[in-house]
């Protein structure tokens, strides 16, 4: 069990600084021109989907059951 949360621990730790590098890498900063700064910063998420409510006409009611035979006895 020992080994098993050590390399978990090393999984978390290894999460972490891939996350922080991407983080760096996307919020990159240009200076072309002293007076101009240019900063990347990555786009936002797309908006979720429109849900579309579709209404169905109403069922017709089931067909009458039979009338159950009459056992004799």
């Amino acid at each position: 069990m020992k080994k098993m949360t050590g390399f978990l621990s090393l999984a978390v730790v290894l999460a972490a600084i891939s996350c922080t590098d991407k983080k760096q890498k996307e919020q990159s900063i240009e200076v072309k021109n002293p007076k101009v700064i240019e900063v990347t910063v990555p786009a936002p998420p797309p908006p979720p989907p429109k849900t579309i409510t579709i209404k169905l006409p109403p069922l017709p009611p089931p067909p009458p059951l039979p009338p159950k035979p009459k056992r004799k006895g």
